[in-house]
């Protein structure tokens, strides 16, 4: 077992008994944090909610102005807050699999090498005649 694998596995003993609240905590504060940033956004929400047509369309996408003023602005909110938390989520379960021995950071990784089914299987895909179709297209043409 590497140092780094010992490391981790006092970590992991040392935390064990407060995970639960560990957790509890940590959601907690993700939830604080989120909700932080949601509220500033409520004037947006309530001219999503609450907005009306203007009855004008626009001449090159030809959606009413009104979808520019009240719907654009919330479902741009909605995009970055979602991206956001698709970003924090895969960072917070990257570091939870490295500290329970999901994925491990070595120094000095080796070369793959493909096994010798694998090296063979691959030759004799590439050294086989190309198909073609009823049409006798080969798949190549970009018409």
């Amino acid at each position: 077992m590497s140092m780094e694998q010992q490391n981790l596995d006092r970590y992991r003993m040392g935390i064990a008994p407060y995970k639960k609240w560990l957790l509890l905590g940590i959601t907690a504060l993700v939830g604080l944090i989120a909700g932080a940033s949601a509220s500033g956004q409520w004037r947006t929400w309530l001219m999503w909610v609450n907005g009306v047509s203007f009855g004008q369309k626009d001449p090159q996408f030809k959606l009413d102005v009104a979808f520019y003023a009240f719907d654009l602005p919330w479902y741009r909110f909605l995009l970055g807050f979602g991206f956001a938390a698709v970003i924090i989520s895969v960072i917070a379960a990257a570091l939870t699999h490295y500290l329970y021995g999901g994925l491990r950071v070595t120094s000095r990784a080796p070369v793959p090498r493909p096994r010798p089914p694998v090296t063979s299987r691959c030759s004799s895909v590439s050294s086989s005649p190309s198909r073609r179709s009823p049409t006798g297209s080969t798949g190549t043409d970009w018409r």
